[in-house]
């Protein structure tokens, strides 16, 4: 049986569970979900999906982060052929008002994490009161910043790769935590507008932002698993184990929505990990990141079929060795749009933005990554089951950790082509 103690000259804001060792203490958050007492029985069979993704892929990108260099794209083979992704997801309901949901995902290309569970968590959905709606969720999940990343297992349903500013956040930020959603449904009241806010707790985020200031923005599509580490040969690992809790500090979110004629959608969202940067975690020799930005984006939809999504996000994450603080400053942006063509074809565009810079001056080595760039795809969804798509990406960037740790030019220019074949097989 687990022994929970505080550690000796601790804080305990958070809770006890923090001190238990990261996996286990996510192992107890999950059997906690799945043994939660006041959920009804079980009364409705699960819900589950499995998609296998094979790819044939052509690049002159330079050596992606999955290789341990400092490229923007995922693939840099010449041309290479291989299952690039399996993902499964699972929904069981739990009588009328809850349900546990699962995402996982196996990579044949990614070296630190061939599989791994990317979301786990039980969500409370009660029926609304008069205008009001109540959401819960409990578990590890994204938190609601992504307008582009709205499909099952978070995936995109306009490209076959994230924008560089959702990329990071499916690498590096997870919610473990609880979240509750409060709505007004203007649409029950015969009016054109929803409005909602939405907050959230959570911890084991304390290195966010680490990957971030070592490597910069990347745009791919690779999640970052719960167990996962990431590693980066060649390269300092600032953090190979993302999801770890160290100073038992738990970090919040707070977000406002509105939903306009059930077209036109708005967010804004504030997080923060409040993350101690003076405390230095020796599983991982580095310090706890603390990590803070501010997201804005808006989506519409036409009745013609087309989707404008514009969203951008900016912060500052920092750590402080010796209690001296080292700043990083980044932003990140992106416009896409798409238009559905028919009931089977889908076309989108999407340009990106992004930059890094350390704000802290006299220490070496610099940092800096700045960057833009287009992606072009075509989605056919051929039947229910298969789908096939094409796209292509062209970045250029301007990394200053090239030249200093890789000896090249840091200034590089990039293309990825991509041809995607995708079967699902479920059961709903």
């Amino acid at each position: 049986m687990l022994s929970v103690r505080p550690a000796p000259g601790r804080p305990t804001e958070f809770a006890n569970l923090t001190e238990l060792q990261p996996r286990a203490a996510r192992l107890v958050l999950a059997a906690c979900i799945c043994a939660c007492g006041t959920a009804p029985p079980l009364a409705i069979s699960a819900a589950w999906e499995i998609a296998a993704d094979v790819r044939v892929q052509w690049s002159d990108a330079t050596p992606s982060f999955l290789e341990g260099g400092l490229g923007k794209l995922r693939a840099s083979d010449t041309l290479s052929l291989q299952t690039t992704r399996l993902t499964i997801g699972v929904v069981q309901p739990i009588g009328e008002t809850w349900r546990l949901l699962g995402n996982a995902t196996l990579s044949a290309d990614d070296p630190d994490e061939p599989g791994d569970v990317t979301e786990a968590y039980l969500e409370y959905r009660p029926y609304p009161r008069a205008a009001w709606r109540v959401r819960g969720r409990i578990g590890a999940f994204y938190a609601p910043i992504s307008l582009e990343n709205r499909s099952a297992g978070w995936e995109s349903p306009y490209l076959l790769s994230s924008s560089a500013l959702n990329a990071w956040i499916g690498e590096e930020l997870r919610t473990v935590g609880g979240e509750l959603q409060i709505d007004w449904l203007g649409s029950r009241a015969k009016r054109d507008l929803d409005v909602g806010l939405v907050m959230g707790v959570y911890g084991w985020n304390d290195f966010a932002g680490a990957f971030l200031a070592a490597r910069g923005f990347r745009a791919q599509d690779r999640q970052t698993g719960l167990f996962a580490t990431v590693a980066q040969p060649g390269l300092k690992a600032y953090s190979r184990e993302p999801f770890l809790e160290s100073d038992h500090r738990p970090g919040h979110y707070v977000g406002v929505r509105s939903l306009i004629a059930g077209r036109l959608e708005l967010r804004a969202l504030r997080y923060d990990n409040r993350g101690d940067p003076t405390v230095y975690v020796p599983r991982v020799e580095d310090f706890v990141w603390n990590t803070r930005f501010n997201a804005i984006g808006m989506r519409l939809e036409t009745p013609a079929g087309w989707t404008l999504i514009a969203q951008h996000l900016s912060g500052d994450t920092a750590i402080a060795p010796a209690g001296s603080r080292i700043d990083w400053d980044y932003d990140a942006s992106f416009v896409l749009l798409s238009r559905e063509l028919g009931r089977r074809h889908r076309l989108s565009a999407r340009y990106d933005d992004f930059s890094l810079r350390r704000r802290t001056l006299g220490y070496a080595p610099s940092n800096s990554d700045v960057g833009d760039g287009w992606t072009l795809a075509w989605l056919f969804d051929a039947t229910d089951e298969w789908r096939f798509a094409t796209e292509w990406q062209r970045f250029r960037s301007d990394a200053s950790k090239r030249a200093l740790l890789l000896g090249v030019d840091p200034e590089v220019l990039e293309s990825r082509v991509e041809i995607s074949i995708r079967r699902k097989f479920g059961q709903r």
